[in-house]
């Protein structure tokens, strides 16, 4: 699935390649793991766009986009996790 978040100056597009999201099981006692529940992803980044001072858009270059993804991986996981709970949110109601 592929999102299009905002972090810092950088408006990107990002594809989920695995995303793992269990909800905890209080009751279930075959291993912590299920009590506890899990969450994962991964992702690429696709593509990018900055705006320079006068708010002209620029493509962010690979190179540089593989620079922004390791300075900003957990601003990136926390902008995702945000985008794909209001997307099963907004399913929910839909349905």
């Amino acid at each position: 699935m592929t999102y299009e978040i905002i972090v810092e100056e950088f408006v990107l597009e990002v594809e989920v390649t695995h995303c793992e999201n269990t909800p905890p099981q209080p009751d279930n006692c075959d291993s912590d793991w299920d009590c506890m529940g899990t969450r994962e992803l991964d992702y690429l980044l696709l593509a990018g766009i900055t705006y320079d001072r006068n708010g002209k858009p620029q493509d962010v270059q690979p190179f540089d986009l593989r620079t922004v993804g390791a300075q900003h991986d957990t601003a990136i996981r926390v902008a995702l996790w945000h985008e794909i709970d209001s997307r099963m949110h907004r399913s929910r109601w839909a349905a």
